[in-house]
């Protein structure tokens, strides 16, 4: 959120932020033959969390989720990138 501007818009836009554990849950009920998730966000490769790994897992985070559902999530960034606009 680097280019989000002044804290206090930074702060609201936090307010309405969904973490991935959310974002799994509203998933998992989707029953469909393919899913893609395509996020387009600075940073947005750390969706899938530092220990994901393509496998089963007690966990309930969107990683093993893609995994359950055979779910593709391709993201604009790695973890430790920034998504920059064109000014065109």
């Amino acid at each position: 959120m680097a280019d989000s501007g002044p804290y206090e818009r930074i702060t609201k836009e936090l307010e309405r932020a969904v973490a991935s554990e959310e974002l799994a849950a509203w998933m998992r009920p989707i029953d469909a033959g393919d899913i893609t998730l395509i996020l387009d966000a600075s940073h947005s490769g750390a969706i899938v969390g530092a220990e994901f790994k393509p496998g089963p897992s007690a966990d309930s985070t969107l990683g093993q989720l893609a995994y359950d559902k055979g779910m593709r999530i391709l993201t604009a960034t790695t973890s430790d990138e920034a998504a920059l606009e064109m000014s065109q």
